[in-house]
């Protein structure tokens, strides 16, 4: 995961008019409100790298795209197969260290990028749920029991 931790960050173009607006509107310096924008934007990806899913007061829930980060995984392994191949068919050592370090950049990048995927609850034909542990459960399960301390 160290390709992950050592990126750069870079704060989207799109927070440049952010910036320049809020820097207006708060009589601030454009500079200090860039500082605050990417830490708060550092402090955004960090979370993500943990959950699927981040709320931010006032702009909402950012969610990640599922769609987008299966084709991202389906590239990965396509590069995968590639270096593999490469290894497998190269002569030149140097050459072979190199894909193999490429090869475990995209592994803990592959790793990093399953995890992101939100698998879907089911709800079998016969009206029981499975949760993601496995168990099945009555449609009743979920219910509070009255009285009951």
């Amino acid at each position: 995961m160290d390709s992950l931790k050592t990126e750069k960050i870079r704060v989207p173009k799109q927070a440049d008019v952010f910036i320049a607006r809020t820097a207006i509107t708060t009589r601030t310096s454009s500079d200090i409100v860039e500082k605050i924008v990417t830490f708060q934007f550092k402090d955004l990806l960090k979370a993500l790298r943990t959950v699927s899913t981040v709320e931010i007061s006032g702009f909402g829930r950012m969610y990640i795209s599922q769609a987008k980060l299966k084709k991202r995984i389906e590239r990965d392994y396509l590069n995968r197969s590639y270096l593999q191949d490469k290894v497998l068919s190269e002569k030149d050592e140097y050459k072979i260290k190199s894909y193999l370090r490429s090869l475990d950049k995209l592994r803990d990048e592959l790793i990093y990028l399953e995890s992101k995927i939100i698998i879907k609850e089911t709800k079998p034909e016969d009206g029981h749920s499975v949760n993601m542990g496995g168990m099945a459960q009555s449609p009743d399960a979920s219910r509070e029991v009255k009285g009951a301390n």
